[in-house]
């Protein structure tokens, strides 16, 4: 494949190949989840089906909403890799320490971006 021919979906998905462990997930502009790595299901108690079209907002803890909105703003207006470290929601309603790192992906053909996130478990 071209690399000009790539999206942004096959970039998340050579991820999770690369990182099977790793959450991995991709939010669009309107900050909706458009792609779901399987971990989700063990990690988090979602299916990737259940994560698709949830708001970021609706698995971030409340008490790192303005963090999370933060590093992502940072991520697209710098246009760079950052790194973050939040909490997250389990379909339990459980926290999960993460820790990770948010990147822009664009479609070269629609010009649309994305927010790529990777993250693991933290210790605590």
């Amino acid at each position: 494949m071209n690399p000009s021919e790539v999206t942004p979906f096959d970039e998340v998905k050579q991820f999770e190949k690369r990182q099977p462990e790793a959450i991995v997930a991709l939010y669009s502009f309107d900050n909706r989840c458009r792609f779901a790595s399987a971990t989700h299901r063990t990690i988090l108690g979602y299916s990737q089906a259940e994560m698709i079209g949830k708001h970021w907002s609706e698995v971030v803890s409340p008490e790192d909403h303005a963090h999370a909105n933060l590093a992502g703003n940072d991520a697209v207006l710098l246009g760079q890799s950052i790194e973050f470290g939040l909490r997250v929601l389990t379909k339990a309603g459980e926290r999960v320490p993460l820790r990770g790192a948010a990147r822009i992906l664009t479609d070269a053909d629609s010009d649309e971006y994305y927010l790529l996130f990777i993250a693991e478990v933290a210790a605590l």
